[in-house]
């Protein structure tokens, strides 16, 4: 997967938190994903999907300045996000 592959991935994960759309989230993120908080908080794949679930809707969602660093296969991407 190429830089570019890995930046449009992330781009069309916060489109989908940015609408509010489980089913999207469900298409883009890895079956091992692991999703770290605003305040810190760790949810794996399924916890990360249920938030919508359990009432989450997010009023605004960025991802601003993303870049991948090459840490060994697969690329990971880091980025600081915004979300209220």
């Amino acid at each position: 997967m190429s830089d570019n592959d890995v930046l449009d991935l992330v781009a069309r994960w916060a489109a989908a938190e940015q609408d509010n759309d489980p089913g999207r989230l469900d298409a883009v993120l890895a079956p091992d994903f692991v999703g770290v908080g605003a305040a810190g908080f760790v949810l794996g794949r399924e916890q990360w999907l249920r938030r919508f679930a359990g009432g989450l809707r997010n009023r605004a969602f960025a991802v601003e300045d993303p870049v991948t660093r090459a840490g060994g296969p697969p690329l990971r991407p880091s980025s600081e996000r915004g979300q209220r």
